[in-house]
């Protein structure tokens, strides 16, 4: 009955988003009133393939973000290659639309004050489908970790079909759909780990980006490849080295022309 549920949960979820991803790719029909790509992308919808999405997810025994990342069968690892291999058998079907980019990532997490036993690090992963106009991008996260209730306990079977493997399963039938799609606009499709925890997967490259004095508005963060998480990603560690030697805005400094208070620093070009 769960699984069920999840399932006409998550058709109805597809249905709207569908609407909204298909709205910013053709014309509208002035006769009728109707966007065709619209009408196409709903017509496409699958309870069967959303059913399939669902069981895989719950086959993985435990989404923990703390469960294993190298083990093929189960844990958060076998979580994040599934969705790669899911998007990349979709890109393959892309029939001469521009190919997606998909991009697994690995971030830090734990350490004083977290709610993780340990530091390590976890993955997560973006799939974008690029369009072919620039003017905006649409940025859609689903969370694909689940837990018991002891927040660390990353062995226990934690199927998660439900909360949230029909959010993931959404996101999932989304891609299967717009990769088909000849889209105007970029979509980028984020799963995210470690939201059980804090939603620490979301919140990191909006920390990146907010720490280095980026817009959190995605077409503004992404680099001319399209890639947003590996530019955050490749960036971060040289700046949070920069923010250590350079002196805070308003700051009082001594030069070679004599003291004086610092008005701006630029932390990517390191002047002040």
């Amino acid at each position: 009955m769960l699984l069920k549920n999840s399932v006409l949960k998550i058709s109805a979820l597809v249905l709207s988003s569908m609407a909204l991803f298909a709205a910013c790719s053709g014309p509208k029909d002035g006769a009728q009133g109707k966007d065709p790509m619209i009408t196409d992308a709903l017509d496409m919808i699958s309870q069967d393939s959303i059913r399939v999405y669902i069981e895989d997810l719950v086959s993985f025994h435990t989404r923990h973000t703390l469960s294993s990342k190298t083990d093929p069968q189960k844990g958060i690892g076998a979580t994040v290659e599934y969705i790669r291999r899911r998007a990349e058998s979709w890109a393959d079907e892309s029939y001469g639309r521009p190919m997606p980019i998909i991009e697994p990532v690995m971030y830090p997490v734990g350490g004083p004050g977290s709610r993780y036993d340990r530091e390590t690090t976890v993955p997560e992963i973006m799939v974008t489908y690029p369009g072919t106009e620039g003017a905006r991008e649409i940025l859609v996260m689903a969370m694909i970790d689940t837990r018991v209730s002891d927040i660390n306990d990353s062995t226990s079977f934690a199927p998660g079909a439900d909360d949230k493997g029909s959010g993931t399963a959404l996101l999932l039938e989304a891609c299967r759909i717009i990769s088909q799609l000849p889209l105007k606009q970029t979509v980028k499709c984020l799963f995210v780990s470690g939201e059980e925890q804090g939603l620490d997967g979301s919140a990191f490259f909006a920390k990146m980006a907010k720490e280095q004095n980026l817009s959190l508005n995605p077409i503004k963060i992404s680099g001319v490849c399209g890639r947003l998480m590996c530019c955050l990603k490749y960036e971060q560690d040289a700046y949070e080295d920069a923010v250590k030697r350079l002196p805070k805005a308003e700051s009082f400094v001594l030069t070679p022309d004599g003291p004086g208070n610092v008005s701006d620093v630029n932390v990517l070009k390191e002047t002040v």
